[in-house]
């Protein structure tokens, strides 16, 4: 449709005062987010426009109906937001960068693979350079160490950029992202400061079980049904690392398979199955061991119910290592960055918005380090 070939990645609209986002997605959706309310909804062809549904996982009735021209799009029949060209977007080899349109050389941002485009129009407004990464279709075959290779190469050109100033160059990274940033970090004198969204502090086997307990507490599981998922997870984890206790986890997966957290946690894949060599070849790195040697300013956000990252479990463990890091809890927000009651996963489809101008804070961080 005309709406999806508008713009590339993420586009910026405003009405009045009020500022409103469209970002693609991976699939044959867009992301609408009114900033101000921090309304999101997520948008599927209709018949002759784009309609959505009362939050991100619900699809009916449908609540919000767009449709779009050139330059503005119109929300349910009222109203009527006009595209900001406050910078100009441009595909290069690996992402898709966002540049303000106001002359000089502005500070700039590499987002790792994962981070989305979603917030690099606010970004690019006030002035900073946003490159967002692609994931790679080979991914399953790359270390975190070679993606933060990726980063660093993507560090050094926004350097050689007349745009670019390259004493104020950072990585941007959120969830995944945790393990990749705090090594490009600690490699690149390039790289002089770091924003990281949800990042673990731990290995992917103790994160796991860490996510395990905590979200499974918070939909309401049981005690026991908790320790019961979390000995079947770390004879899962083992037999993937080692190839030991086979039989004993087949026999484990069999028994499991009435109880209520096997869908989520359940099921035996090959060890040599594309993603357990990737669990494989990337359980070894623990942040920690990289944020220690990480001396640029670094902030550190967290969303108080998030349950895959508690920050209980790693917020703290950073700043041990790293006590000069900037640790903000964001209070009643989730993994995904949602206004949420519970952080687990049975409330997921019932979300509809993100803490209002929930971006500027950081962009405020930045734009202090000048």
């Amino acid at each position: 449709m005309l709406a999806a070939a508008l713009f590339l990645g993420a586009a910026l609209y405003r009405s009045g005062d009020h500022l409103y986002s469209l970002t693609k997605t991976d699939s044959d959706t867009l992301l609408l987010l009114d900033y101000d309310s921090g309304r999101m909804s997520r948008l599927r062809v209709g018949e002759g426009e784009w309609v959505g549904g009362p939050s991100i996982g619900v699809e009916s009735p449908v609540t919000v109906r767009v449709k779009f021209s050139e330059n503005s799009l119109t929300i349910n029949s009222k109203t009527v937001a006009t595209r900001v060209d406050a910078f100009r977007v441009e595909h290069v080899a690996g992402g898709t960068l966002y540049v303000p349109t106001v002359s000089g050389r502005h500070q700039a941002i590499v987002a790792v693979p994962g981070a989305g485009d979603l917030p690099a129009p606010y970004f690019a407004r006030r002035g900073i350079i946003f490159l967002a990464l692609d994931k790679r279709a080979d991914w399953r075959s790359r270390t975190f160490e070679n993606v933060a290779d990726d980063v660093i190469a993507a560090a050094g050109m926004l350097r050689k950029r007349s745009d670019a100033d390259p004493r104020y160059l950072g990585v941007y990274a959120s969830s995944q992202g945790g393990w990749i940033a705090p090594i490009a970090a600690s490699k690149s004198s390039a790289i002089t400061f770091v924003v990281c969204a949800a990042c673990p502090a731990t290995d992917l086997n103790t994160q796991e079980l860490v996510r395990t307990e905590a979200e499974l507490r918070a939909d309401g599981f049981s005690a026991n049904e908790i320790r019961d998922a979390l000995e079947y997870r770390k004879l899962y984890f083992d037999y993937l690392m080692t190839g030991a206790h086979r039989g004993e986890l087949e026999a484990a997966d069999e028994a499991a398979k009435g109880a209520r957290w096997y869908p989520r946690f359940g099921g035996m894949i090959s060890r040599d199955a594309p993603l357990a060599m990737w669990w494989q070849n990337n359980e070894r790195f623990v942040p920690t061991d990289y944020w220690r040697r990480v001396r640029i300013p670094t902030l550190l956000l967290f969303g108080s119910l998030d349950t895959r990252v508690p920050p209980s479990e790693h917020a703290q463990r950073i700043a041990a290592v790293n006590p000069a890091a900037k640790v903000v809890i964001i209070p009643n927000v989730d993994h995904e960055g949602f206004v949420a009651k519970t952080g687990g996963r049975d409330e997921v489809p019932l979300l509809d918005r993100i803490p209002p101008r929930a971006i500027e804070p950081t962009i405020d961080w930045i734009l202090a380090r000048r």
